[in-house]
């Protein structure tokens, strides 16, 4: 198995691909992840489809799911209708952080009152699962519930092949949870987007000692997505 890239999410913004703008409209109300790395996620996904890539799409940590969304809607309207997206989360919000996680990690926590606290990042099942109805996209979703120790040794095997692997976990745990269990599915070709690791201490820490001790040489490479007008 050999991966194309290692992507890192939440990197600076340029200009372009207004051709995705309908698709990133529908599923932005519905996510944290900036507009640029929605756009170089939908590139992404067209790669796939258009170079064949085999395998679905996963994403560990969805929120309200818009990400999710967007990789589906474009799923439908390619009418790929061999390939679903996987949604996976606790929907209980953020396990606690540890100090390996970094002082960031410990002040997100901390600080409740934050606009960009988001209730712990705590979403509800029934309403990912409504939105990807009202958008038209539920054939295309698959939503598991339970954190990742629980839920991803129980359905690797119905996953099969990974065309993306977006992991949007934040903590360290989570993240090292996420490769040590889905890695090794990621196709030739394929991609994995670690959306924290310019964040969090911990969420690095994970991706380098995860390569480290599996002796891996992937590249990572920070997104530039194009915002869509």
């Amino acid at each position: 198995m050999e991966t194309s890239k290692l992507k890192t999410a939440d990197a600076p913004e340029s200009k372009e691909a207004g051709e995705l703008a309908a698709t990133i409209a529908g599923g932005e109300p519905f996510t944290m992840v900036g507009r640029g790395a929605l756009v170089d996620l939908g590139r992404m996904v067209r790669a796939v489809l258009t170079f064949d890539i085999p395998g679905d799409l996963v994403e560990c940590g969805v929120w309200r799911g818009g990400a999710s969304f967007l990789m589906a809607d474009l799923l439908r309207r390619a009418e790929a209708t061999d390939r679903k997206v996987w949604l996976f989360d606790s929907f209980e919000g953020l396990p606690p952080p540890r100090p390996v996680d970094g002082p960031a990690a410990l002040a997100y926590v901390q600080n409740t009152d934050s606009p960009d606290y988001y209730d712990n990042c705590r979403a509800s099942l029934e309403e990912v699962r409504r939105t990807a109805a009202e958008l038209g996209v539920a054939a295309y979703t698959e939503v598991i519930k339970g954190w990742f120790e629980q839920t991803l040794p129980l359905f690797r095997e119905r996953l099969g092949p990974i065309a993306i692997l977006r992991i949007d976990g934040d903590w360290y745990s989570s993240v090292r949870c996420c490769l040590e269990n889905l890695l090794d599915q990621v196709v030739e070709g394929g991609l994995v987007v670690v959306d924290d690791y310019y964040a969090f201490d911990g969420c690095r820490l994970a991706v380098h000692e995860f390569f480290s001790e599996r002796q891996l040489t992937y590249a990572l490479e920070s997104v530039t997505g194009l915002p869509a007008d």
